[in-house]
């Protein structure tokens, strides 16, 4: 489906508007499933892309070395068209794409981020998930850099879900006795 050209122009209109509001603070959860051990962190980031107006946006996830602070040659991951003048035909049709492993790089401009505390495992999982990503082809709008974000996303809610149900189990079975 293509989409009319006034609805085109009406999205990049309101988002010219919207990503340039003032970013909203950093969001952290704790999804520790146990609080001893090292405590590691993912950063789920959403910002304007690489370019001078800032357009289209891109999202993509760091995996800070426990300790540092965030460089850019920090581990970043994002999934983006494999050649720029890509970006406009990918609304229309899946183009080339590449997980890009400097990500934040020129990214860094009015970034929302949610910082996720997680364990050494979980942090572990979620490089493994991301490595995993099957490159079918960039298209925006359904696989592009959210939904990559996404399918990270999901697999650590997903982890963490099992790790929790698991940790009831065991304690419903011990309190019994």
């Amino acid at each position: 489906m293509i989409l009319p050209p006034v609805a085109l122009l009406g999205y990049a209109a309101w988002w010219g508007v919207a990503y340039r509001l003032p970013r909203a603070q950093d969001k952290t959860i704790d999804m520790r499933s146990v609080t001893y051990g090292q405590a590691r962190q993912l950063v789920f980031c959403a910002g304007l892309a690489n370019n001078p107006h800032g357009y289209p946006g891109h999202a993509y996830v760091i995996w800070p070395e426990a300790d540092k602070t965030i460089t850019d040659s920090t581990e970043t991951l994002g999934y983006c068209p494999a050649e720029f003048w890509s970006i406009v035909p990918s609304v229309y049709e899946p183009v080339s794409g590449v997980v890009d492993e400097r990500a934040a790089t020129g990214n860094g401009r009015n970034v929302e981020r949610l910082i996720v505390w997680v364990d050494q495992k979980t942090f572990d999982h979620t490089r493994r998930l991301a490595r995993q990503w099957d490159n079918k082809g960039f298209r925006t709008g359904s696989r592009d850099c959210c939904a990559f974000v996404d399918y990270i996303a999901q697999g650590l809610v997903s982890l963490c879900l099992r790790k929790s149900i698991y940790i009831r189990m065991i304690i419903s079975i011990c309190s019994k006795s």
